[in-house]
């Protein structure tokens, strides 16, 4: 994995606008940011397959802007770590969801729904976290330390 990052740092590294700075660096990060916040809170209040597959692709879009970002913020490669659980959680989930639709009740699909259930309570606890700052401050508050470490 990190030398899969590496690789991908590399090649971006010659992107046009990639040396720009912070402003185009936040403008990524506030953008994954945004776009996982409103796909949790689509989520939260209706909990569909459609609604956690798009919060599993833009939890994951955010995780790898982090992960980028971790070398240089702290708080960036926390939010990572925080992002590999809850995106762990999501797509454990998704297994369940699709065993569930095969599986005919009983018990194994009881235990596959108990299942389900203590992850979607794991992941509305994570997802509160990890989502809880306006994008604005989310932005600010990793800009700080990479203006500081850079």
């Amino acid at each position: 994995m990190a030398l899969k990052l590496m690789t991908v740092q590399n090649s971006v590294a010659g992107w046009p606008g990639f040396h720009a700075g912070w402003k185009v660096l936040s403008r990524g990060l506030r953008h994954e940011y945004t776009g996982a916040r409103d796909a949790f809170e689509a989520a939260r209040e209706a909990p569909t397959d459609a609604h956690l597959h798009e919060l599993r692709k833009r939890s994951k879009g955010l995780l790898y802007m982090c992960e980028f970002l971790g070398k240089l913020s702290s708080h960036a490669d926390f939010e990572a770590r925080q992002l590999k659980s809850f995106a762990a959680c999501l797509g454990t989930m998704h297994d369940l969801s699709v065993l569930l639709s095969g599986a005919p009740s009983g018990h194994i699909a009881r235990l596959a729904d108990r299942k389900q259930s203590a992850l979607r309570q794991k992941l509305w606890t994570l997802g509160e976290r990890i989502f809880s700052e306006s994008p604005a401050k989310f932005t600010k508050r990793i800009h700080k330390e990479w203006r500081t470490l850079r």
